[in-house]
């Protein structure tokens, strides 16, 4: 059976959807937002659908897989901060899983690859040599 995602802010919202569910053995998660706000507000801003799990600049998007769709929401909605891979990790793997401290820079890897398919003048992620990552918010 397929599962329902439903965005983070359903738990609050809809209780009475959330219990139809449950009556009618419907599999279901929350804990994705629908969308993130803007980080700049003085100009265009990707937008991150968490229920489709796609980043959109402008007229184009691209898919992204949760862990990805989480670590760029982490970026995103505290531009000019400057993350640690630990700090990352905690942030994407919420069930105090172990992983390897580089696995962040494989997702942060993939990650670029797929913004690269939207048409940005630079890319969002920056490296901070010896510290982590940040997000740069995007110029129109």
């Amino acid at each position: 059976m397929t599962q329902v995602v439903l965005p983070l802010e359903a738990e609050g919202l809809w209780p009475h959807l959330l219990e139809r569910l449950h009556q009618l053995g419907v599999p279901y998660r929350c804990g994705l937002p629908a969308a993130a706000t803007p980080a700049a507000q003085d100009g265009p801003a990707l937008i991150l659908d968490g229920l489709r799990m796609v980043v959109q600049w402008r007229q184009h998007w691209v898919r992204l897989t949760e862990v990805e769709w989480r670590l760029l929401l982490s970026l995103y909605q505290a531009p000019g901060v400057t993350f640690s891979r630990e700090a990352l990790s905690r942030r994407l793997y919420r069930d105090r899983r172990v992983v390897e401290p580089r696995t962040v820079d494989s997702h942060i890897k993939r990650l670029r690859k797929k913004l690269r398919q939207l048409p940005l003048e630079r890319e969002p992620v920056e490296t901070v040599y010896g510290q982590g990552y940040r997000y740069r918010a995007l110029a129109g």
